[in-house]
């Protein structure tokens, strides 16, 4: 009983520890000749923290043991068997190699064995593996390539002492997403029906599914979900619906995945006239064009002031095309007086018809349209120098301008009726080439030798072979530095409150009336009637002041442009 009870004082040793002490121990008095005693049965004596035996120190306290070690070895020589390694949760990828680690000290003549579920899959005491993706390496460390569904889970690491000692990782294998379409990946409906498209996403985590409109001028739309299907109905569809719609599935694992349905929407014809009104001059080209939208493909057909335009009735001249996938036209290469008229353009299916119309206007026998002055600018690069700018609506080529100019006038006039001072350049035109699409003509032309800080009138002709275009609009340019037709809207207001400025302060009247022009072209007093802003008034002062000055430098005793 007393050896029982030396078992039992002991009994949180292991068993293989126990039996390797009892071994020693009696291998050692079977040396010595004699047979020797057990140790008689003694309750254990409670150790202070600061007294420790010879023997006791030999062996660790019970409280103390490690719960991933076990005693190996002999009485005088007592080891632990450890794992080193922490648990871990690992997240991978399908396709992804991993690594599990389990190191182990003093693992003596024990083994290692790694376990998923029920399924050995490696050990230091095997040395073929029945699935050539796992390895295990001399630390223990286990090694699984290219991961997949199956591979998710616990895997634990044993060691074989007794009681064994094992750790446990996971593994959690996240999918990439896919998409399965639960519609035909064509539909046909016709504009006016409504439909429903559908996908189911699938992977790990569960992917956000969005539906939309790839290449088409939809809005983002919204989808339903239920029970993982991503459905998108369509009401009352129109012929904007036509295109592919996509699937996007995307659960930050690889790549998004896509399905993708076309739809196909059936329509009446609808005509669109980019230029309900087009002109043209005789003999040059001019192309009608009407942009028509079907499905199925309509039958398109011209009409000259309601009369079918048939092959056998046109000439050579005049060509019917199909531009692109939808561009209908009908050209004209030389135009004649007779082809200016009303066009219709027809289009029909089988599921309806429209028609537009189309003016063709001739101004072949005109002169030109009146010119507009667009804009100036004025720079000092050796003397100021201002650049007008002007454009002219014309359908024959154009043979030269006239441009007429001169300081401003006291008070401002309202024409070139008075040709004191005024200056006439002829300018050539630009040679002319017609593209069919634009007749207007641009031109600009720079004025040098100029008075710095003056204000100037101008205007222009155009003339063609058939005669002079009326003249355009008095445009106001200023010499000042820096100044540009950005502020020409100003300058104009400010000139025509300056021109009734002065004939409510002077009486004075261009047309010859009873009130007589005062002698000393003072500028208007505080008391006008005319009612000007403080800044206006200002710059009104300022440009009175420069027109007197222009007046008594540019004015000779006759009065001509000296």
């Amino acid at each position: 009983m007393k050896y029982f009870g030396f078992l039992y004082a002991h009994s949180t040793l292991s068993v293989l520890g126990v039996c390797a002490f009892l071994s020693e121990l009696c291998r050692c008095q079977i040396h010595n000749g004699v047979r020797g005693k057990w140790p008689p049965f003694s309750k254990p004596k409670p150790h202070s923290e600061t007294e420790t035996s010879e023997e006791d120190s030999k062996l660790p306290h019970p409280l103390k043991l490690n719960p991933h070690s076990h005693f190996m070895g002999s009485a005088n020589s007592l080891q632990l068997a450890q794992i080193h390694s922490p648990q871990t949760k690992l997240t991978v990828q399908i396709g992804d190699n991993v690594q599990l680690p389990c190191k182990v000290h003093n693992l003596g003549e024990n083994h290692v064995l790694w376990r998923h579920g029920t399924n050995i899959l490696a050990g230091s005491n095997i040395t073929k593996y029945a699935d050539n993706r796992i390895d295990m390496l001399q630390d223990f460390t286990l090694v699984i390539s290219k991961v997949n569904r199956s591979d998710e889970g616990d895997y634990e690491c044993i060691v074989t002492t007794w009681p064994s000692l094992s750790i446990v990782h996971s593994i959690v294998v996240h999918d990439p997403p896919t998409v399965s379409l639960l519609t035909p990946t064509n539909l046909i409906v016709t504009e006016g029906e409504s439909l429903e498209i559908g996908c189911l996403p699938s992977g790990k985590p569960l992917p956000k599914v969005v539906w939309s409109m790839r290449d088409g001028n939809m809005p983002l739309v919204l989808h339903k979900t239920f029970l993982n299907q991503a459905r998108l109905p369509l009401s009352n569809v129109t012929r904007d619906y036509t295109g592919l719609w996509v699937c996007t599935a995307d659960n930050g694992v690889g790549r998004p995945a896509i399905g993708a349905v076309y739809i196909r929407v059936l329509y009446s014809p609808e005509i669109e006239i980019p230029r309900r009104r087009a002109h043209g001059g005789q003999g040059y080209k001019v192309q009608l064009v009407g942009l028509v939208h079907a499905d199925p493909k309509p039958e398109v057909r011209w009409r000259k002031n309601g009369t079918l335009i048939s092959n056998s009735d046109r000439d050579d001249r005049v060509q019917m095309e199909l531009y692109e996938r939808n561009e209908y036209r009908l050209v004209f290469n030389s135009v004649k007086p007779s082809d200016f008229a009303t066009y219709s353009i027809e289009a029909n299916n089988s599921l309806g018809v429209d028609m537009k119309n189309i003016e063709f206007l001739g101004k072949s026998l005109r002169v030109p349209d009146i010119p507009i002055l667009t804009r100036w600018e004025a720079e000092d690069v050796d003397g100021i120098q201002v650049t007008l700018y002007w454009a002219v609506e014309c359908y024959s080529s154009l043979i030269e301008y006239k441009l007429f100019f001169r300081p401003a006038t006291i008070p401002p006039a309202d024409d070139l009726s008075d040709e004191s001072a005024l200056i006439k350049l002829a300018i050539p035109a630009d040679k002319f080439s017609d593209t069919g699409e634009s007749f207007l003509h641009t031109k600009s032309f720079t004025l040098r030798g100029l008075n710095r800080s003056s204000i100037y009138q101008a205007a222009v002709q155009a003339r063609n072979k058939y005669g002079w275009s009326l003249l355009s609009s008095l445009c106001y340019f200023a010499t000042f530095p820096n100044s540009s037709s950005t502020k020409s809207l100003e300058l104009e207001q400010v000139m025509s409150k300056m021109k009734t400025a002065y004939r409510v302060e002077t009486g004075f009247t261009r047309d010859g009336g009873s009130a007589q022009k005062s002698t000393d072209a003072s500028p208007p007093s505080s008391s006008s009637s005319v009612l000007l802003s403080p800044g206006e008034r200002s710059t009104i002062l300022v440009l009175w002041a420069a027109i007197v000055v222009v007046g008594s430098n540019a004015y000779g005793a006759s009065g001509r442009w000296l």
